[in-house]
């Protein structure tokens, strides 16, 4: 895969699983060995990377992911992205507090063929459960 394929690749997986919310087809982008770093709350394993996507979908009823800059070398795919959505449903525990986001996540992303194998995610946890109402805001 070069660059390009592999821009294609991530515009395709962030279109069909979290805009779209198709997130029957996770298995496109997936591979079933999948491992995580950090790992997610609960399963990890392919059923708890896809049980975190469908969270955050229902979680959010105007979930957008917009990506920043994006590098690709040696089947890795290292990524900024800019989240908003409004909080309707349940999220990781927290009721729906009708508060619309923003948060950043640098994501890293290794592939084998072609699909999703090893996922690093640092998501900026501390601005969401803030801007939640979870944590008060830094003095």
């Amino acid at each position: 895969m070069n660059t390009e394929q592999a821009r294609e690749f991530y515009r395709q997986y962030l279109d069909t699983l979290y805009h779209e919310r198709r997130i029957s087809e996770f298995p496109r982008f997936f591979h079933e060995s999948v491992v995580v770093h950090p790992p997610f709350p609960g399963e990890l394993s392919f059923a708890g990377v896809r049980g975190a996507t469908q969270m955050l979908v229902e979680g959010f009823s105007d979930f957008r992911v917009t990506p920043g800059p994006f590098l690709y070398a040696d089947n890795m795919i290292a990524a900024r992205l800019t989240v908003t959505g409004t909080h309707t449903g349940p999220y990781m525990g927290i009721p729906p507090t009708g508060k619309k986001i923003q948060a950043v996540a640098h994501t890293h992303y290794r592939l084998h063929e072609g699909k999703i194998a090893e996922l690093w995610d640092c998501t900026d946890a501390l601005s969401l459960l803030q801007q939640l109402g979870v944590l008060p805001p830094m003095p």
